[in-house]
């Protein structure tokens, strides 16, 4: 996701962009994004591994969350 496609995602239908506090409010949450990747891609693997968190899923978890994982999906990897 880049800042642009972030502006971009704000605009309604007619090409329009949406209010000013809406882009503002977008372009907060794209920077905590980055930030966040920033912070997570410093940690060494055996911290990422002790919250759950595998270094190719850094960036879907942080766009998309954990979807589709379970508390049982995550305890059943730790003990492979």
């Amino acid at each position: 996701m880049t800042l642009a496609s972030t502006i971009h995602s704000t605009s309604v239908e007619g090409g329009l962009p949406a209010s000013p506090m809406e882009v503002l409010l977008r372009i907060r949450h794209w920077l905590r994004i980055r930030r966040d990747r920033r912070r997570l891609m410093e940690l060494p693997d055996h911290i990422l591994r002790d919250v759950g968190i595998a270094r190719p899923e850094i960036d879907s978890l942080l766009l998309y969350g954990r979807v589709g994982r379970t508390s049982e999906n995550l305890a059943g990897r730790r003990r492979a």
